[in-house]
């Protein structure tokens, strides 16, 4: 079986032979002239196509690897060994470590400072997943001096349900149509 070639003036048969067709001479690699038969190197038209098909299954599983952020402020170990309880002040800590992610008001007479960060991993959007966390807490007594560090991380954490319950409202529920027609919008008058 021979199948027409995109090539002008040549043929390929059922073996993958091209075959010239007339008395054109397309170049060393192109079909022979006057009938003579020239083999088509098949790898290089496979080598092709499997570099493409390797190239879309690298970029897809570029596509599937986690992007992995931190949100705030990582404190690395050296720093939070360069305050000390009793010694270092609240000046020295924010010299330090820089400015808090929060600052407590439930103690009286005294502060605690919170370095938080979380590192997030996420495919998409929406599937983002707390893979780590670091908190850092410095409390100061009276005077502004540390008192002590407390560090926690996520095996620390603890998972808080919100309450999906709804405040009841007083008085009669009202449908669409009721509340339409009775704040008077389409002319009739409550009474």
């Amino acid at each position: 079986m021979v199948f027409r070639s995109r090539l002008q003036g040549s043929a390929v048969d059922s073996d993958g032979a091209v075959r010239a067709i007339g008395k054109q001479q397309l170049g060393p690699r192109g079909p022979g002239v006057n009938g003579r038969t020239v083999r088509v190197d098949r790898n290089d038209m496979f080598g092709r196509s499997n570099f493409m098909v390797l190239a879309v299954v690298v970029g897809l599983l570029a596509a599937c690897t986690p992007d992995t952020h931190v949100e705030g402020y990582h404190l690395d170990r050296e720093r939070i060994d360069r305050i000390q309880p009793g010694i270092t002040t609240q000046q020295q800590v924010g010299d330090i470590l820089g400015s808090p992610s929060s600052v407590a008001t439930f103690r009286e007479n005294a502060d605690t400072w919170y370095y938080i960060s979380k590192q997030i991993e996420s495919i998409t959007e929406l599937d983002a997943e707390v893979v780590g966390q670091q908190v850092v807490a410095v409390d100061f007594d009276e005077v502004g001096r540390v008192e002590k560090i407390r560090e926690y991380g996520l095996k620390d954490a603890k998972d808080i349900r919100i309450a999906s319950r709804t405040t009841p409202t007083q008085g009669a529920k009202l449908g669409f149509f009721e509340q339409l027609f009775g704040n008077g919008l389409l002319g009739v008058n409550q009474q």
